[in-house]
This record gives C-alpha cells, structure tokens and sequence, in this order.
C-alpha cells in the first residue's frame, strides 16, 4: 500500500493528535528550515495550509490529508523516502484499502 519495506509501523491518530500534529506541523513549517524543506522534497510536495497529519508509518513518515485539490475530499499521501508520494485518490478510497488492517468494528479482525 505504501511502497516501503514491512519494516513500518501504521498508525493513525486520535482526533486530538491529528490538531496537535497538523497545527505543529504549520507553525514549524514557517520557523524551522529543516522542516520547510520537507515541503519541496521530490513528489508531489504538500502545503502545511491545507493539510491535516493524520497518521504516520514511524518516524519522519507522516500520513496526510492533502486538501489542495479539493476541500471535500482530499488525497491521502505520505512521506516515504521518495518524497511525497500518492497512497488514495480520496478518504474513502483510503479507507477501503486499510479496513482490514483495523481492530474492532472498523475492520475485519473485529469479527474474529
């Protein structure tokens, strides 16, 4: 799904996370150099704006909400070690790819 090795360790954040994270992630963008170059890595680059972090696969390997093309429905991309990189065309698309990955009622282990 990501296109990195099996060594990676998914997760998604908590709500209150996902502010801390993004919120963080725009004030740094606009003080902390290393941090703004993350933003013009090769790929297809974010904008800290219009973004939300939503999870991360480890380490420097942020999952995003990517809201420049369209408000209501963003793409969801990562951070891998070619730059920012695609994973769905949309939320839901997303959703749909990890369902089983999840515990509980979001996914399919829930039922075992």
């Amino acid at each position: 799904m990501f296109n990195e090795s099996d060594s990676y360790r998914f997760e998604l954040y908590h709500p209150a996370k996902i502010v801390e994270e993004s919120h963080n992630l725009r004030d740094e963008s606009r003080t902390d150099g290393d941090v703004r170059d993350l933003f013009t890595l090769p790929g297809l680059g974010v904008d800290p704006e219009l973004a939300l972090l939503i999870g991360d696969l480890g380490a420097d390997m942020p999952i995003a909400l990517d809201y420049r093309r369209h408000g209501l429905a963003p793409r969801v991309i990562y951070l891998g070690s070619r730059g920012w990189v695609e994973v769905a065309d949309d939320f839901d698309a997303f959703s749909e790819m990890i369902s089983d990955q999840l515990p509980g009622p979001f996914g399919e282990r829930g039922s075992e």
